[in-house]
């Protein structure tokens, strides 16, 4: 099938489980075979679910997971289906450890299940541009036979944003699933994209990005109403031919480079091999159209301290005299914010700076960052607001040695360091390290974490039209399975062990013997310190033998 094979069947899916109730959507999945499915069992008991928590099992982590409870319930609901969906492009998927939009665990929250599965109704018919929000719909509650709480879309979808852990994103994403031609996901990435397609928004007296600041804060149906008739509109898309569906489609493809432009602080976290240094690079170099001032790439290492990232006291030769002087010296990172600075003062188009902290976690980070731990937090960022300078601005160690050149900014004769609002903090680090410790609790809950993981497409596009592409991703899979659970006589070393396509796309091409050599060269040497924790000596190659089993060709 062709991209987003998956748009039809899951709008029959969602025309087909309207107006079941919690125990029937149960049903439909408790014989499935699949780990994924776990979550929703508590106390070796299935909990309630409402229709968005329903659709929301096929929409995690997991191709093959996915797939596997998809056809489940494609059998289950007898539908009928040309095709299985053959790929998942452009869906927004739920974080595994967030995927629930009705907590059903506290039983006062069951008016909750009744706004959600009423909003689901609603939305299913909903048709932009064709409809008034405020016109009544009938349907009936699943859970109780009675009237639904709310009949418009309107309604449905305020009363649904103030249940507690819902919120803009995940509703959102939730209405772009079962009706993906009529609404949009209102998540990180898709905000950033709109601000950069569109640069010409007005909105509440605003143009531009500004407006759409303006319109995402405290939306409600009638801001998310406006945001779909205004892209719905081809005048103002100037002649965009593209339909409203693929617009979508495109714009949710999230990316690195649109979760860097969403978050000022972010770490990118992840298994060995998920490309996180790579894709992050390519990512930036995009964003500054490859102005190497505008960035700074920086690996941290066990010694890398705060003398290197603000300043410190360094041996300097002199220029004339060939002498060594002990000088105070900018250390990286106070370097490109005082760039980021000049450029935020000016009277030119404000842009964006990147600082880029590959494996961060390597360094003793509350030795580097020392007392700048709150300049990070965005409402302490220096901004410029109608000519003044605001924000948080301090005083370091080193600075009764200052001169003027290592100040950010130098105010009533008073020299200041500060981070600029335009200047971003990107850190890349492998779960498995040994020193992801060195994280403490007021540092991590200063960056938004996102995780990568083994990118299934990157393969799909490497080996593009190979007659063993299938049976390769089939075998990648289980190869991570293998390693990851303890089923199976397979390791049991848990997620973060397992290996990122950068490993499976070391074969030239998709032959056993170039397998092999993959394995060999690449695979065996990191399974082996993998091992080295876990059995004795003696026994891994018989470990490693097992798993080589599961990456052949079939």
């Amino acid at each position: 099938m062709s991209n987003f094979s998956w748009v039809k069947i899951y709008k029959k899916i969602a025309e087909k489980i309207q107006g079941k109730k919690p125990q029937e959507l149960i049903d439909l999945l408790k014989d499935c075979d699949s780990s994924n499915l776990k979550y929703l069992i508590k106390n070796d008991k299935w909990i309630n679910v409402d229709l968005f928590t329903f659709f929301g099992s096929f929409n995690r982590a997991g191709f093959e997971s996915r797939k596997k409870i998809l056809l489940h319930i494609i059998e289950k609901l007898e539908l009928e289906v040309n095709e299985p969906p053959s790929d998942f492009n452009g869906i927004p998927v739920m974080e595994n450890r967030n995927s629930f939009f009705y907590w059903a665990e506290d039983e006062t929250k069951s008016g909750d299940l009744n706004k959600l599965n009423s909003l689901f109704a609603v939305a299913i018919g909903y048709q932009k541009n064709n409809q008034n929000s405020s016109q009544a719909i009938d349907t009936v509650d699943s859970s109780n036979n009675n009237q639904t709480p709310c009949q418009t879309i309107k309604d449905c979808f305020n009363q649904c944003l103030e249940i507690q852990g819902v919120g803009l994103s995940k509703l959102t994403t939730g209405l772009f699933w079962i009706n993906p031609e009529n609404f949009m996901p209102i998540a990180g990435p898709v905000i950033a994209y709109l601000k950069r397609k569109f640069p010409n928004f007005e909105y509440d007296n605003k143009k531009g990005a500004k407006a759409w600041d303006a319109i995402f804060k405290g939306m409600q149906w009638e801001q998310y109403e406006e945001v779909l008739n205004f892209l719905n509109d081809e005048e103002n898309h100037l002649n965009v031919k593209k339909s409203f569906k693929e617009l979508s489609l495109e714009s949710i493809e999230s990316s690195v480079e649109n979760e860097i432009l969403e978050n000022k602080n972010v770490i990118f976290h992840g298994a060995p091999g998920t490309g996180k240094t790579y894709s992050v690079l390519k990512a930036v170099e995009s964003l500054t159209g490859g102005d190497t001032s505008r960035y700074t790439l920086v690996q941290f290492h066990p010694s890398y301290g705060y003398e290197d990232f603000i300043d410190g006291i360094k041996p300097v030769k002199g220029e004339n005299s060939g002498n060594i002087n002990l000088e105070l010296e900018n250390g990286t990172f106070k370097d490109i914010c005082k760039r980021a600075f000049e450029n935020l003062k000016s009277t030119e188009e404000t842009k964006p700076y990147f600082f880029i902290a590959d494996e961060i976690n390597r360094a003793e980070l509350s030795r580097v960052f020392g007392e700048l731990l709150l300049c990070l937090e965005d409402d302490k960022r220096l901004r410029i607001v109608d000519g003044n300078v605001e924000g948080t601005k301090i005083k370091t160690q080193n600075s009764n040695l200052w001169e003027d050149k290592h100040a950010v900014l130098i105010e009533n004769n008073q020299r200041f360091f500060g981070i600029p609002e335009n200047l971003y903090f990107i850190g890349t680090m492998n779960d498995i390290d040994r020193s992801v410790d060195s994280f403490d609790m007021a540092l991590r809950r200063r960056f938004t974490w996102i995780r990568t993981e083994f990118n299934e497409r990157a393969l799909r596009e490497t080996y593009s039209g190979h007659s063993k592409l299938e049976n390769y991703i089939k075998i990648c899979y289980e190869l991570n399975d293998y390693i990851t659970l303890d089923k199976e006589d397979g390791y049991g070393l848990g997620f973060d062990y397992q290996l990122g396509q950068s490993y499976f796309l070391k074969p030239k091409d998709l032959t056993q013997d170039e397998l092999d050599i993959a394995w060999d060269k690449y695979i065996a040497p990191l399974l082996t310190e993998y091992l080295r924790s876990i059995v004795e000596q003696h026994e891994i190659p018989k470990k490693l033998e097992k798993a080589q089993n599961k990456f052949k060709l079939k």
